[in-house]
């Protein structure tokens, strides 16, 4: 089975259309919908934003639907030098970010119990988007990505992550999928189509490109779903 995170239900969208024999089953309040996309079993859910969301149903796609792996795919800020709207990033690793208050400087997360702040998304599954990312001819990065409960709108603290963190593209929900993913020893990839790049321009050009950013993400990890060979999964258990 392999579990599929949107953080809105317009990106939940994007991928069910591609989903047959679908059915649904709600736990948590959220709604988790099952089917198949091409001879893999597949459970899609539209988490919210933020981390807590993100993470609270990343560990029900595990314990309910024995999901492995887990691809969370959406829109995310860029951050990177150079990127273009609707651009991919595909994820080699995630961190969320958070302050340093007595410095005012830039730190990742430490979570207590956890073996380091910066998780590593799975080669195969980074492999396996590259390949279709080339094949659906999209204009692609692999690169870092970070993670935060705040939308970014500043030129200043954009830069300052860049240089910190030397990553691509920040969002809401990627770390947290991460760091629930490596706990339960389950592999994970992350997905983001560029829809603005993080400044104060950040919402018109969020409206303007948000939906080929969507689509970027979307049929990239509809594209790697049908190349891997997953588990069953067990039903949900209410």
């Amino acid at each position: 089975m392999i579990g599929i995170v949107a953080a809105m239900q317009e990106e939940a969208d994007a991928f069910a259309r591609w989903m047959q024999d679908t059915s649904s089953f709600t736990k948590a309040g959220v709604d988790f919908v099952t089917g198949k996309i091409g001879g893999n079993d597949v459970t899609l859910v539209a988490s919210g934003l933020g981390k807590v969301n993100a993470a609270l149903c990343t560990q029900i796609l595990i314990d309910c639907y024995g999901a492995d792996p887990v691809i969370s795919f959406g829109v995310a800020g860029g951050i990177g030098e150079g990127l273009a709207f609707g651009e991919l990033i595909v994820s080699t690793d995630a961190a969320a970010y958070g302050f340093e208050p007595d410095k005012g400087g830039l730190k990742p997360v430490d979570v207590p119990f956890m073996n380091g702040t910066v998780y590593s998304a799975d080669p195969k599954l980074v492999a396996d988007a590259v390949q279709a990312a080339e094949k659906l001819k999209l204009k692609y990065r692999k690169g870092r990505v970070l993670t935060d409960d705040r939308v970014l709108a500043d030129s200043k603290l954009k830069a300052a992550l860049r240089q910190h963190f030397k990553a691509e593209c920040v969002e809401m929900e990627g770390a947290a999928v991460a760091q629930t993913a490596q706990a339960n020893g389950v592999s994970w990839l992350i997905l983001r189509g560029i829809s603005d790049l993080a400044d104060e321009n950040m919402q018109g050009t969020y409206d303007n490109h948000y939906g080929k950013a969507i689509e970027a993400a979307a049929a990239t990890a509809v594209a790697v779903c049908l190349v891997q060979d997953a588990q069953t999964g067990c039903a949900a258990q209410q």
